[in-house]
């Protein structure tokens, strides 16, 4: 027992901050009764929430885009069905994403531990590639002494950092390869399945002994079972082990001799392919209907000029690259972890050169892959030189582990600060009425807002939703855009608008007043009004029209 909780302790400090991380951010209810959120969070949970509460309020299987009705959901959503079995098993909506959100997390570092482990073959190195990873930074410390500390702002910021950026991601500086902990392990939910998955199969497939005469073993069927899986539990995990594994099955063609080899991979492939297949046709289908996804563009998110695309990773990551570098050519690295860092690189290579979904920013999600096999090499290398060194090797150490995760810590604090107003108390009260007093198939027509009550807390779907989300996810919308605003205007086409879209209820609040001009008039003539409260009113359609 004391054996284990030496070799575990180390991880509290982390899961303590995971924990304060997801309590602050998952809808954490006021006195007032009103639902808050952080920042990171803010645009989004609802996103998260829209899925989970369709699945689990609306019984829709399987679920639609909760910003876009009728459209498929073509979104990594597995995690949220996981959240969708502890709402059914009696969990409250907050608590159906914040148990699994910490058991994850925690799951995540065992993982990486344990992988670190078997690669690297030190504990110390292991742990320390653990921490590194969740307290990536780049130079955002640099920006928040020279804007904070040395004006004398250090104290405002601590007694109220709202007003302050989050110096992990600094758009003023350019640098958007912000920290793991703070910016996408709560909001990127996918994540939470994707790398466990991810280090768990590299496991099976190449770490676990094996003997070379058997080819096939239990390891390599669920290894394919769990890559079969990934396309809608992490999709951008799924393609870079769709490119990993083949390059580290070359290195065992020796080994198992051609035959047993090429049967042991094309059997693993089939495998795959019979699980991932209809994940990625319908991911296909989404791609080949919308706005380009796969584009050259150099230099990812960096202004033009290769002075420019220099600077630009500088300051986002600091020393990390160098510092992969020449720990893959001094660090005297284990054979696989060279291996794993050699495909690091060429993953940092390919986000350099090509776009792979409209939203620029969403390559990051490959540089998770290329950080975690990074930073081991790094924590391996510094950790050998840690223990051969003298007192001024160890101090300058410290000084390179300190620009590593500095921006992280302050961006943490920043974080867990701040709060923002996500549902009132109102929409908490209407979110309950719509869920108990609508057929759950129901279609509502709403204003162009990410955080809807009728989707968010009832589960019920809504025509359109926050154009911005649409055009993250490729989702061409104008014609519907027109519509709905069409509908509102209580024009000669509305009638025929909401028959078109088989509209159930309309929705009149502020965003649909004031941005929408909605005709309350109309509606009060021609609709049944079902629910009215201090700011919304909720008309019915009629039957004949839906």
């Amino acid at each position: 027992m004391k054996a284990f909780i030496k070799q575990w302790v180390v991880f509290v400090p982390l899961l303590l901050m995971v924990t304060v991380l997801f309590d602050s951010h998952i809808v954490k209810p006021d006195e007032f009764g009103n639902l808050l959120t952080g920042e990171s969070t803010y645009g989004d949970l609802p996103f998260h929430m829209g899925q989970i509460a369709q699945m689990a309020y609306g019984h829709l299987y399987p679920p639609q885009y909760p910003l876009y009705a009728q459209a498929p959901l073509v979104y990594p959503y597995f995690i949220n069905l996981l959240s969708v079995f502890w709402a059914w098993a009696g969990l409250s909506l907050r608590n159906s994403i914040l148990m699994p959100g910490i058991f994850f997390s925690a799951l995540m570092m065992v993982t990486l531990y344990l992988f670190n482990q078997r690669v690297s073959r030190n504990r110390q190195a292991s742990v320390l590639a653990v921490y590194l990873f969740f307290l990536n930074g780049g130079l955002g410390f640099y920006y928040f002494f020279k804007d904070v500390v040395l004006p004398g702002h250090l104290f405002d910021f601590l007694s109220h950092p709202s007003p302050f950026a989050d110096y992990s991601h600094l758009f003023i500086e350019n640098i958007q390869w912000c920290n793991f902990l703070t910016r996408i392990l709560v909001p990127e939910r996918s994540v939470l399945l994707g790398i466990p998955m991810g280090v768990f199969i590299l496991y099976l497939l190449f770490l676990r002994k094996r003997k070379p005469d058997r080819p096939l073993d239990k390891s390599l069927f669920s290894a394919a079972i769990l890559a079969g899986l990934l396309p809608l539990s992490h999709t951008h995990t799924f393609l870079v082990l769709a490119f990993l594994i083949p390059f580290l099955a070359i290195f065992e063609i020796k080994r198992d001799g051609w035959r047993g080899w090429l049967w042991r991979w094309f059997v693993f492939g089939s495998v795959v392919l019979v699980i991932a297949l209809p994940q990625l046709g319908l991911i296909l289908s989404h791609l080949g209907d919308s706005s380009t996804f796969v584009r050259f563009h150099l230099g990812w998110m960096s202004k033009p000029g290769f002075w420019q695309l220099g600077l630009f990773w500088w300051k986002n990551s600091g020393l990390l690259i160098p510092l992969t570098v020449l720990a893959l050519i001094f660090g005297k690295l284990p054979s696989f972890l060279k291996k794993l860092v050699a495909f690091s690189l060429i993953i940092l290579v390919a986000v350099n050169l090509y776009l792979f979904q409209p939203f620029d920013w969403d390559n990051i999600k490959f540089l998770f892959w290329f950080s975690i096999f990074a930073d081991l090499a790094i924590a391996f290398w510094l950790t050998q030189l840690w223990q051969k060194g003298n007192v001024l090797r160890r101090f300058l150490i410290a000084i390179v582990l300190f620009t590593l995760v500095a921006s992280s810590i302050i961006s943490f604090y920043r974080e867990i600060q701040i709060k923002h107003w996500l549902f009132s108390a109102e929409d908490v009260r209407l979110g309950s009425w719509v869920r108990n007093n609508t057929p759950q198939d129901a279609i509502f027509l709403t204003g162009f807002t990410h955080n809807s009550f009728v989707s968010n807390l009832a589960g019920r779907r809504i025509l359109m939703g926050y154009q911005g989300s649409l055009w993250v996810h490729g989702i061409k919308y104008g014609e519907r855009e027109k519509d709905v605003k069409e509908i509102y205007s209580g024009d000669g086409q509305t009638l025929s608008l909401l028959k078109k879209y088989s509209i159930s209820y309309v929705l009149v609040g502020p965003s649909e007043r004031q941005d929408l001009k909605a005709n309350i008039d109309y509606f009060l003539r021609n609709f049944y009004l079902v629910c009215e409260s201090e700011n919304y009113q909720i008309f019915a359609v009629p039957a004949y029209l839906q």
